[in-house]
Formats: C-alpha cells, structure tokens, sequence
C-alpha cells in the first residue's frame, strides 16, 4: 500500500513519540482511511486540530485518504491558532500559514 506524508505542529507533538516530533514523517497506509482515523492511530486525539491542511489545502477530518494521490498533511492545534490570532489581532479563519 502507499504513504502519507505527515507534519504535526506545536503542541500536537506532546503526543508523539520523541522521533516523530517537529519534523515530516511517513505513515504507512491501510486501505481507505480517513485523515481522523490515522491521526487518532499515532495517538493524538483529533479534537485537539483545529486546521488540517491536506496538500497546502484546508481539508476535514473526514476526508478519506487515497492511495497513490502523493498527500501531505499539516496538522495545528487549537492553542497554535489562537495565539496567532490574539497576537495578530486577526480573526482564526485568516491565520493558516505554516511555521
């Protein structure tokens, strides 16, 4: 089967193993799975996300993955957005650069 490209941002690392923090890593796929589904199998509880970016493009949690379609994920947290909002004085739909 194929891979995925993953990247988890702030504090979503917390729930990694230390190998797999602050950098891409590949996870192998299974068959058709959603994005939640293999998050939640690398131990980060999906309602700590606030922004998805699949292939620099917002997503839902939802969505099934696809083998063969080259995705990349970008996970943030909901404290990582917030304190860009506050600190820009921008609403949290404007802020999905990534660090």
């Amino acid at each position: 089967m194929g891979t995925v490209l993953i990247r988890f941002y702030e504090e979503l690392n917390d729930w990694l193993p230390p190998g797999k923090r602050k950098r891409d890593f590949e996870v192998p796929l299974n068959g058709k799975e959603t994005v939640r589904e293999i998050i939640e199998t690398l131990g980060v509880p999906a309602e700590q996300v606030d922004l998805l970016l699949v292939n620099g493009q917002s997503a839902a949690l939802e969505e099934v993955v696809k083998e063969g379609t080259g995705s990349a994920f970008t996970l943030y947290s909901k404290d990582l957005i917030l304190k860009r909002s506050v600190a820009s004085g921008k609403n949290r739909s404007v802020v999905s650069d990534s660090s």
